[in-house]
């Protein structure tokens, strides 16, 4: 009786439609991140924006089914992931996928490490789901700038018998934040006469102040009928620079009394 079922059982297997043993194993896709870059982008809005290029494939034979990428990135080895943003796939056929191109604006210069995670879920099941995550780390130079107006000094070179007074202001402004002044920005320097309000007398452009450096300023004026002369020097009188402190612009002289 045993060998009879035996070999109905056998028979009944022989039956079976062609081709149901192959739909067990279905090609299966491999989604991978290809490519992903991360370039500083030239701005004055913020302390530091980057761009980051991310392209996503699938290299396997099967199609797959709707999917995301997450790009996040971490400054330093250690510090806590920070997610961007989520992009979503819905259909990619074998050689099929997608390319982002996304701007990233960060509040200091340094070391960071960005990160693509495709299908961070695990909805697809893929032949490969070792090879789901990419990462590139760059250093960026520059955080926040913050210009200073320093070492102001006023002196009367010369007095004429007329009661012409000439003078003679120097100054210095330092970049003494961790990010690059990048741009034009502009110093001017005003003087209150006879204890009066101050009124601009001239100013100066500079471009481009690396952090730790300086430039120096001369500034030589005239004036008549002065008994008390008061110089201000103000940098990035324009606003054009994103500054760490902007409370630190301005500097007084010293009165002089002809």
């Amino acid at each position: 009786m045993r060998g009879k079922l035996g070999v109905v059982v056998a028979g009944a297997a022989l039956l079976l439609p062609a081709g149901r043993g192959l739909a067990t194993n279905p090609p299966r896709p491999d989604l991978r991140c290809a490519q992903l870059t991360a370039e500083r982008v030239q701005t004055t809005e913020v302390p530091l924006r980057v761009r980051v290029f991310l392209k996503v494939l699938n290299f396997g034979p099967g199609n797959s089914e709707s999917f995301s990428a997450r790009l996040s990135y971490r400054k330093g080895p250690s510090g806590p992931w920070v997610t961007v943003r989520d992009y979503a796939l819905p259909f990619s056929p074998p050689n099929g996928g997608a390319e982002w191109h996304t701007l990233v604006d960060l509040s200091e210069g340094g070391s960071y490490t960005f990160k693509v995670e495709v299908d961070p879920e695990h909805k697809v099941t893929e032949s490969n789901e070792g090879n789901n995550t990419k990462t590139v780390t760059k250093t960026f130079q520059g955080g926040t700038a913050d210009l200073t107006v320093a070492d102001v000094s006023a002196k009367i070179t010369r007095t004429t018998s007329s009661g012409t007074v000439y003078t003679k202001v120097t100054w210095d402004v330092k970049n003494i934040g961790d990010g690059k002044a990048t741009g034009s920005f502009v110093t001017v320097i005003r003087v209150s006469k006879n204890n009066g309000s101050f009124a601009e007398l001239a100013r100066y452009t500079r471009s481009n102040l690396q952090p730790g450096a300086s430039t120096a300023f001369t500034d030589n004026h005239s004036f008549t009928g002065v008994t008390r002369l008061k110089f201000r020097i103000e940098t990035d009188a324009t606003g054009a620079i994103v500054e760490r402190s902007n409370s630190n612009n301005s500097a007084d002289s010293g009165e002089l009394r002809p």
